[in-house]
């Protein structure tokens, strides 16, 4: 088998069989998430240590919430989640302006055809502040599929606040040619993670009224409204 042959097992969690409802699940067949497994790979220095199986043929490896093996239609791709390097921005670029056209076909009263959220000097210029993290995903060939950009916010203590550390997703998005191979997810998931790691209180971010999509992803991520910011055209 796929496990035989390219893993070896050390271990076992199992969680028990949990059938997502369809407002949770991703789109696609049931889905189930049978266990949590811990395995390791004889020519690679890498754990396994969650297995999702979308019964939809797509099989998603995360690994240490860094590296996965996406499988689809008997193809396997590996991809890695990575702090994004000098050398990624360009693929980056690319994929701003497609999230950037999402919007503007929504609201093209706020946002212009053709524009990026960031220029290739202030990339540079993030990619040097740890404040500011930002990750990609990448195929073996290091091409970008996607990205996650966040922000470290720390709110200090004052009269009515208590003080507390969040991360705040300030944009992820994969692009359109690599959509619905669980590359999002993976990304979602290291961010996470990282934000445990940095020990966040919670995780936060923005979503546009006019990207539904992006909504019911987050949505299935078990993140709810924290507050709703409202218009009125005058």
């Amino acid at each position: 088998s796929f496990w035989a042959k390219n893993f070896r097992p050390v271990g076992t969690v199992l969680l028990g069989q949990k059938n997502l409802t369809q407002k949770d699940r991703p789109r696609g067949p049931k889905v189930t998430l049978a266990a949590i497994e811990i395995f390791r790979a004889e020519n690679e220095s890498v754990v396994v240590k969650m297995v999702h199986l979308f019964y939809n043929g797509v099989v998603i490896l995360h690994t240490g919430g860094i590296v996965a093996s996406i499988t689809r239609m008997g193809v396997t791709m590996k991809v890695v989640v990575r702090k994004a390097a000098n050398d990624d921005v360009p693929r980056i670029l690319d994929i701003l302006l497609q999230v950037n056209n999402v919007h503007a076909n929504g609201r093209p009263d706020i946002f212009k055809k053709g524009g990026r959220k960031y220029t290739r000097e202030q990339l540079a210029v993030l990619m040097e502040d740890e404040s500011r993290p930002i990750f990609v995903a990448a195929d073996e060939a290091g091409e970008v599929l996607g990205y996650g950009f966040c922000v470290i916010i720390d709110t200090a203590e004052n009269s009515n606040l208590h003080p507390r550390r969040e991360l705040y997703i300030d944009d992820l998005c994969v692009d359109k040619k690599y959509r619905r191979r669980g590359i999002g997810q993976m990304i979602f998931d290291h961010i996470l993670a990282y934000a445990r790691e940095i020990g966040s209180y919670h995780l936060t971010l923005n979503v546009w009224a006019c990207n539904p999509a992006a909504m019911r992803f987050y949505e299935r991520q078990g993140m709810a409204v924290l507050k709703k910011e409202m218009e009125m055209l005058l």
